[in-house]
């Protein structure tokens, strides 16, 4: 899916928590410096986050991030979400239910200059939140010429089991996709389905099935029109 590319970077990141209030804020600053690699030369960029996360009551929450960069190259490119989840804490299984809008800029094929925004690395701290749906973040895209919009249901039966149901729209911010074009930027919707289950204290058993409908964009840069199916089964054990 990406270009491997080795390099180094540095950075520093400030976080203040207005305990009353329930907020946390975060500022973060990254450094990454033009690099010659194996495969050319990588175009490094300063990259500046803000970010929040605000409990405004015990059930209801908001949290959101914006990032600008800018690249050597003399581009801006942008990435931003924005986020807002409610909790019955009082209900049977306290689902809870969440949307949430993000954006990342794509690279206009009409210019010669690369808009694209830049991912530098991934995690995992939740499903959805750096891995955009388990078939199209895991595999054919990336945090980078991506507008979602996602809808998310959490249940919790009991301590041990936590279910979750996530469905994606996906579009293209630019109608090309790895500088292919095209010509939409309808890529498709997904649904993601999870089950959670820790067995004990060593042992944990998860279970993911999703499919995608795919848009025009998807049926175009692959040439089919089929639904697209991904099944997961994952045992760990922790000592």
């Amino acid at each position: 899916r990406f270009d491997v590319v080795e390099g180094h970077g540095y950075g520093a990141n400030f976080e203040y928590g207005f305990v009353e209030a329930g907020l946390n804020t975060g500022l973060l600053y990254i450094k990454i410096p033009n690099q010659t690699q194996s495969d050319g030369d990588f175009i490094g960029h300063h990259s500046w986050a803000l970010r929040a996360d605000w409990a405004s009551t015990p059930e209801l929450s908001f949290s959101g991030e914006y990032i600008y960069q800018s690249r050597y190259s003399g581009t801006h490119p942008k990435g931003w979400f924005l986020k807002g989840a409610y909790r019955w804490n009082d209900t049977g299984w306290t689902p809870e239910l969440s949307y949430r809008y993000a954006h990342f800029d794509g690279d206009d094929l009409s210019t010669n200059a690369n808009e694209e925004f830049a991912t530098i690395a991934y995690g995992f701290t939740d499903y959805g939140t750096w891995y955009q749906g388990e078939i199209t973040g895991n595999y054919p895209l990336g945090n980078n010429n991506l507008k979602s919009h996602m809808v998310r249901l959490q249940l919790f039966p009991n301590d041990k089991i936590t279910v979750n149901t996530i469905y994606y729209n996906f579009t293209l911010d630019q109608p090309n996709i790895f500088g292919d074009p095209v010509g939409t930027t309808d890529w498709g919707d997904e649904v993601n389905l999870m089950l959670d289950y820790s067995i004990n204290n060593h042992w944990s058993l998860s279970g993911v099935f999703s499919w995608l409908v795919p848009g025009e964009a998807a049926r175009n840069w692959t040439g089919g029109d089929k639904t697209w199916v991904y099944g997961m089964i994952y045992v760990s054990f922790s000592l």
